[in-house]
């Protein structure tokens, strides 16, 4: 039901967990359709979309099966859960860490934006690409309703579970992971824009030790859609409760940044990393970022682009993703994370190689070198002396020109 909250893993993409229960059926069913109907110009047409969809989603079975401690990261690969569906953590889902587990919070993806997103949580005691663990899903919205960039933390003074979203929503358990998940918006945005035809885009949100902030990237959208050369950056701080903005100082920082969009903000020693996509819509795009030892100085940070390494990828951007986050695993080992598009995009990325890939990062005077591994140990991984693979073939992702 619409804005129902559910606990099981009943609950779990059941209509489309029937459908691939009974695979075979529907090919032999398909069959049938296409070798008998060569009359009738709609059934065929049907079967041929029937077969497409088949042919082009990934198996349930794999070659990686799910081991609970495995520290290896496969890219290029659908990456499932302990149960072998294929992970819901689209839509800018990002992970964070608490109690001893590594929590991955994302949505379903979906052609168009405005869709319904239902909220999928996961968990993982070591990061593997195979370790994840299915938890639950702990909000369904409504048709029209969408869910975004989201991220779960737990408040360190009053152990709540946040669950904080695009466009000011936020969903809260009084009682943990397993309580009841409720939804409630923060107040609208202190600058006013959204009244002028601005658009509160797609955005992050970082812990800084007890304190929480939100990083959003703006548009005008007075025209009926987003202009990206118009595009800002607000930074936002929360109160202490992490219910809504800051009563005294909300606005941290406001700044220009054209083109950019899916913030991502992170700390590396005394210094802030605030890390973007360039707009492309659903293609790979490059990443950039800006440094400040404040956050409230990144809004006068000069912008660089993140320096990528691959063998034979003279075509590919941020390794064939859409930048999502730079996210520090231990010390001194931090990983990019990128996100792909089949679901809304099938005609630039296949769904045979995931949605999702992560990477090493090394840091050579405070830029981001990131490099391309096709598989690889996060835990034990040379991160000071990296190496780095051949990109290969991805579809609508040539690896040279």
């Amino acid at each position: 039901m619409a804005g129902q909250v559910t606990s099981g893993a009943a609950d779990y993409y059941t209509d489309d967990d029937s459908i691939r229960t009974h695979r075979n059926e529907i090919l032999a069913i398909r069959t049938t359709i296409t070798s008998s109907a060569t009359e009738n110009g709609t059934l065929v047409s049907t079967a041929r979309e029937i077969a497409s969809a088949w042919d082009s989603y990934p198996e349930r079975t794999s070659d990686n099966p799910f081991d609970v401690s495995s520290t290896t990261i496969t890219n290029n690969v659908p990456w499932k859960d302990n149960n072998g569906r294929i992970l819901e953590t689209g839509r800018g889902g990002k992970i964070s860490r608490f109690d001893g587990y590594w929590w991955w919070v994302g949505s379903q993806p979906a052609k168009v934006w405005n869709d319904g997103g239902d909220i999928y949580l996961y968990k993982s005691k070591s990061l593997g690409s195979n370790s994840w663990e299915f938890v639950r899903k702990i909000y369904e919205f409504p048709e029209n309703i969408t869910s975004s960039t989201c991220q779960i933390h737990k408040h360190p003074r009053t152990s709540q579970i946040f669950v904080h979203c695009n466009c000011r929503k936020i969903i809260m358990s009084d009682d943990g992971i397993g309580g009841e998940f409720k939804l409630f918006k923060m107040s609208d945005d202190p600058t006013g824009l959204r009244k002028t035809g601005w658009n509160w885009g797609s955005g992050t949100v970082f812990q800084d030790e007890k304190d929480m902030y939100m990083a959003v990237s703006w548009c005008d959208k007075s025209k009926g859609f987003c202009v990206a050369s118009t595009r800002k950056g607000i930074i936002y701080k929360l109160n202490s409760a992490w219910t809504d903005f800051d009563e005294t100082e909300p606005v941290i920082a406001e700044f220009s940044w054209p083109h950019r969009e899916a913030f991502d903000l992170s700390k590396r020693g005394k210094l802030y990393y605030l890390a973007a996509s360039e707009t492309q819509r659903w293609r790979q795009s490059r990443a950039w970022y800006k440094i400040s030892r404040t956050i409230k100085g990144l809004q006068y940070a000069k912008e660089n682009q993140m320096v990528m390494h691959l063998s034979n990828g003279n075509n590919v951007l941020s390794m064939g993703t859409q930048f999502r986050t730079l996210m520090k695993v231990g010390k001194g080992k931090w990983l990019f994370g990128g996100s792909r598009h089949p679901d809304e995009d099938p005609n630039n990325f296949d769904p045979k190689h995931g949605r999702f890939i992560f990477v090493p990062v090394k840091f050579i005077q405070g830029v981001p070198h990131v490099f391309w591994k096709n598989s690889f140990d996060w835990d034990t991984f040379s991160y000071e002396s990296p190496e780095y693979d051949s990109y290969g073939i991805v579809k609508g992702i040539s690896s040279s020109k």
